[in-house]
């Protein structure tokens, strides 16, 4: 399998040809050189000259390359959050007054982490869920997905989407009192469940990062456990299919060495730890544990070689750890 994140705040990457301002516009940005989520803001008229996307035939090239190889490629457009390349392109898909003032993200700083989770937004890189517009603009993006890729699956994001301008925007109030949602996260499991039931009249089904689960969601759905095994483990026994991609086993973006060598990323992964990455934790019911994952996350990534090894080892690693019975790895030291 290869996930296939294909959106995000630093740019949209997938020609969508009825909606082309996403790679007109979302698909370029400044291009800093340094730490990212340290550069500060934008100089006047600053060229846009980073980016790029894949076109229709690129992807048609790749899934067919995929295919002759047994890999299946499941793509991923992430929303409600993560959508400031979008927004850029289209600021009418926000609630928030300003956003025709936004580009796609070049490393600054866009989110407050020091409360916790779901972070505080310093600028507002949502989809609005109460705006209709929303709703027209997926079923396009879903479309031409649907039509590009084969995989039963569409992975739809989900994950790390503030709620700090939904609670203050009177559009979402709206929308909380005509349908009866009584939390913000219940305002989310709103838009989930909506942009599932387009994903479906593609003849397709929905993954989601595991948030979605918080404000409710339709049983169908899929999740990608992603902030640790509990969640994973209480969606398997829910019923929900799952795929375990837990920080704590399956992030390479993470550290592996010493942090004079590598990029400074706030959390580190040892070897012998990814090794130890069990997709079947206790208390899950295997019957709906789809596999797991590993993410390499591209924010402190500059190139391909040093892409290379920060995929190795512990790509085999956690190659063996998913495809290898347990009992087989006991005993084996690295």
């Amino acid at each position: 399998m290869l996930h296939f994140h294909l959106t995000d705040d630093e740019g949209w990457r997938l020609e969508i040809k009825s909606l082309p301002k996403l790679t007109e516009v979302g698909a370029w940005r400044i291009d800093r050189t340094g730490t990212f989520n340290s550069f500060g803001a934008p100089e006047p008229n600053e060229p846009k000259t980073y980016g790029g996307f894949y076109t229709h035939e690129d992807i048609k090239e790749l899934v067919q390359y995929a295919s002759e190889r047994f890999v299946n490629i499941i793509p991923e457009i992430d929303v409600p959050g993560h959508s400031l390349a979008a927004v850029a392109a289209y600021p009418e898909l926000s609630c928030t007054p300003g956003a025709d003032k936004y580009q796609p993200r070049y490393g600054q700083p866009i989110m407050d982490w020091s409360h916790g989770a779901p972070p505080i937004a310093l600028l507002d890189n949502t989809l609005c869920p109460a705006n209709e517009k929303i709703y027209g603009f997926m079923d396009k993006v879903l479309t031409e997905v649907a039509q590009l890729f084969p995989f039963e699956y569409i992975h739809l994001g989900g994950d790390e989407a503030p709620h700090n301008f939904w609670e203050k925007n009177a559009q979402v109030q709206a929308l909380m009192k005509r349908e009866g949602l009584k939390t913000i996260p219940q305002v989310q499991a709103y838009f989930e469940k909506r942009v599932e039931t387009i994903v479906k009249a593609k003849g397709k089904k929905m993954m989601g990062w595991d948030e979605v689960l918080e404000g409710g969601v339709s049983p169908s759905t899929a999740i990608m456990s992603w902030r640790g095994e509990k969640a994973g483990i209480e969606a398997s026994q829910k019923g929900h299919y799952v795929v375990m991609s837990p920080t704590t086993f399956a992030y390479i973006d993470y550290m592996q060495g010493d942090v004079s060598v590598e990029s400074p990323v706030y959390a580190k992964l040892l070897l012998n730890q990814s090794y130890k990455f069990n997709p079947l934790p206790k208390g899950a019911n295997a019957k709906y544990i789809l596999g797991g994952q590993a993410n390499l996350w591209t924010e402190q990534v500059y190139t391909m070689r040093y892409a290379e090894y920060m995929t190795w080892p512990r790509g085999f690693a956690i190659a063996e750890s998913l495809w290898s019975s347990e009992e087989k790895r006991t005993g084996m030291a690295l």
